[in-house]
């Protein structure tokens, strides 16, 4: 994701601690989403190798 050209850029009127906490914040939700990602490729997953067994026992092996 690239800057904004639209526009000046404004410098970050906040302290420091507040801009670190902002960044840590977004870190977080960073990693959450993609926690969420991965539980969600990992159910996924697992339905699919259900499915694929299913198949199995309908074919003897």
């Amino acid at each position: 994701m690239g800057l904004s050209t639209k526009g000046p850029i404004t410098p970050y009127r906040g302290s420091w601690a507040d801009l670190e906490r902002r960044r840590r914040e977004a870190t977080l939700a960073m990693i959450e989403d993609d926690r969420v990602d991965a539980a969600i490729t990992i159910a996924g997953l697992r339905e699919q190798a259900r499915a694929f067994e299913g198949i199995d026992r309908v074919r003897g092996l």
